[in-house]
């Protein structure tokens, strides 16, 4: 390490210095001429802050009207309590709400694996279908009938979801294990 990089890593920039104000002007900057760049049908008609502000009010639009499309698909439970909107998940929001963190999962480390074994009785097949579907859903592999395995760390996931969804916890068992 040379003297300038020991003096800058053991001296920081001070919050309101010359520097740090132009360091800062320059960022501005540089994000004003990509949004510039990016968008340049928007700055021409809007100007550049009417772009910024026509963008924020596009997206409140967008994102109340998926709201109202969750709504009518059933996914979310909107109540109003006194003064205040309640949202929250309906079951069929609760099971899309696991399956989309679980999709989103990382993989396991070192060759572990996330296995998930089932034993619903036959009085039940429609409900060892649906376990079937969600877990071919959520990215697992059949291993046997009714043991299935993928390297996502999802265990977590599917016992929540298995638990929400199914009554009997006593037919499900998930690992996180080795391959040998």
């Amino acid at each position: 390490m040379n003297d300038r990089q020991f003096h800058e890593k053991q001296w920081p920039m001070h919050p309101n210095s010359r520097a740090t104000n132009l360091m800062l002007e320059i960022g501005r900057l540089v994000e004003d001429t990509y949004f510039g760049l990016s968008r340049p049908g928007l700055v021409v008609k809007f100007g550049m802050e009417g772009a910024r502000e026509y963008l924020e009010r596009r997206e409140i639009y967008l994102r109340a009207q998926e709201l109202r499309r969750l709504e009518k698909k059933g996914m979310i439970i909107k109540e109003k309590i006194a003064d205040w909107y309640w949202t929250s998940f309906s079951q069929a929001g609760f099971d899309e709400y696991i399956t989309q963190l679980s999709l989103r999962a990382e993989e396991l480390q070192n060759g572990q694996i996330c296995v998930v074994s089932f034993d619903v009785p036959e009085a039940h097949r429609k409900l060892r279908n649906q376990v079937r579907y969600l877990l071919r859903r959520l990215g697992f592999e059949q291993v046997h009938r009714s043991v299935w395995s993928c390297r996502k760390n999802i265990g977590g996931y599917v016992e929540k979801l298995f638990s929400s969804r199914f009554k009997s916890d006593d037919w499900f068992k998930i690992f996180i294990t080795s391959k040998i």
